[in-house]
């Protein structure tokens, strides 16, 4: 009996023990992994928008009955229209060649402007959101104040010829040619007594077949009584033409260009060789509306 008893207390010890060990087990079994991936939020960066800038000359003078030329610079956010519409305050005056354009990809636009008669007006560009550039246009007329022109032969139109050959006169034309360097000639008359603020432009119409087409003009008034190189002017013409080119002196070059005008020396090239020809010559008056 008691034998009994005692196999029942260690079969219960036994059974108590298989749980405990069961529990144990259970409890140390790791938590399962959570393999869900966690939710990301992606914010995509954008460029802001480009403020569109539009630039153009503030003001320009063009002769009436000529071409003149602006020039418009865009810079304009790429999802925008890049046209640019042109248009004249007064189409009497001056007005654009085209009603419309599109800049190179350089975002320049260049503006064919015709002048139609004597006065002002203002071209206005503008982009397709509406942002706007001014330019003036000042048209101007020319009036002939004196002209040389060669007819005599037997005339001494220039005088004190350096590294020049004494010149000729053909068929209307003025024929002289480079001996040296240097090379220059004064003209004849030296009491021509014009308003200096009467000539805007000295204007040749001159063919050479010299290597260089600098050109300087000297020139004396009631003040300036010697050659020097403050009182002139320069430009550059075409070498080598079949036609005679158009070469103008700008008079407002120079700050010695006041009181009455005399005389001038004239230095066709800087080159040592080449036949220089004069076809006229023009002082000109801009007259301004």
């Amino acid at each position: 009996m008691k034998t009994l008893k005692l196999l029942s207390l260690v079969l219960s010890v036994l059974l108590l023990m298989t749980a405990l060990l069961a529990c144990g087990e259970e409890a140390a079994e790791p938590a399962a992994e959570d393999t869900t991936a966690a939710e990301t939020t992606t914010v995509e960066e954008t460029e802001p928008p480009i403020e569109t800038e539009l630039k153009v000359n503030k003001a320009i003078k063009v002769l009436a009955g000529a071409e003149g030329e602006i020039t418009a610079r865009l810079k304009i956010d790429p999802s925008k229209e890049a046209t640019l519409t042109i248009a004249s305050s007064d189409e009497n005056v001056a007005l654009s060649a085209e009603a419309s354009g599109v800049p190179g990809d350089d975002g320049k636009l260049a503006i064919k402007i015709k002048g139609v008669a004597l006065g002002k007006a203002v071209i206005t560009v503008t982009t397709s959101d509406g942002v706007t550039a001014e330019t003036e246009i000042s048209v101007y007329e020319e009036q002939i104040i004196k002209e040389i022109v060669f007819t005599d032969p037997e005339f001494k139109y220039f005088r004190g010829y350096h590294s020049l050959a004494p010149g000729k006169v053909e068929n209307g034309v003025y024929i002289t040619d480079i001996t040296g360097g240097d090379p220059f000639m004064e003209y004849h008359d030296k009491k021509m007594g014009l308003a200096a603020d009467d000539i805007g432009i000295i204007r040749f119409y001159f063919k050479s077949t010299a290597g260089d087409g600098s050109m300087q003009l000297f020139f004396l008034t009631d003040t300036v009584t010697g050659y020097n190189e403050s009182a002139s002017l320069k430009t550059t013409a075409e070498t080598g033409t079949a036609d005679f080119e158009i070469c103008d002196f700008d008079t407002s070059e120079s700050p010695d260009w006041t009181g009455v005008f005399n005389a001038f020396r004239i230095d066709p090239s800087s080159a040592d060789s080449g036949n220089v020809q004069f076809q006229k010559i023009e002082f000109i008056k801009r007259v301004e509306g």
